[in-house]
């Protein structure tokens, strides 16, 4: 049988992330998110194949939204090694638009933001990038001092109901704005 889990396989085949979660994602963490994919699909943005090992890009107007990360455990050495699955979002129409801020606020989805925020470590993307420091921003209502601005695109690892809810709304809010652009 083949391994549809190495990169070697996945160029080769460039498969649907469904037939991938099964062989990488711990037990109790796949229905989440199989459940997460499938809501894509619905809603327009279905996941294809990156052409990164264990990656797939959801689009929108034909630009990432959303990028899925299926981590195993090849990945140990990573402090990123301990999760599963990774949600990393790409809305900066989010940031920008007024309306999307109010709705957020009003929602209360700021924290699916907040809490994923990062201090500078000034070893940007594991040393492959120059560092440019830490930034201030103020994100909410909320001013942020020394923050990585590598984490605007947040990345939600192994999110639970809660969480993955907030990332189904900003989507859907990032979805909107681009359509209304």
């Amino acid at each position: 049988m083949t391994d549809i889990t190495t990169l070697k396989v996945q160029r080769e085949t460039r498969p649907k992330i469904e037939v991938v979660i099964p062989f990488v994602v711990d037990d109790q963490k796949q229905e989440t998110a199989l459940n997460f994919v499938s809501w894509l699909r619905e809603s327009k943005m279905a996941p294809g194949w990156s052409g990164v090992h264990n990656a797939w890009d959801a689009k929108c107007k034909g630009k990432t939204i959303c990028k899925l990360s299926l981590i195993n455990k090849g990945w140990a050495k990573l402090e990123r090694g301990k999760y599963s699955w990774v949600i990393k979002l790409y809305c900066p129409h989010v940031f920008k638009n007024k309306y999307a801020e109010d709705v957020i606020l009003n929602e209360g989805l700021q924290s699916v933001i907040w809490n994923r925020l990062r201090e500078c470590t000034h070893d940007c993307l594991n040393g492959t990038k120059p560092c440019i420091g830490g930034n201030t921003y103020t994100l909410y209502d909320k001013e942020f001092k020394g923050i990585c601005p590598h984490s605007l695109y947040p990345e939600i690892f192994d999110p639970d109901e809660t969480t993955l809810n907030g990332v189904k709304r900003l989507l859907e809010l990032e979805k909107q704005a681009r359509t209304e652009k």
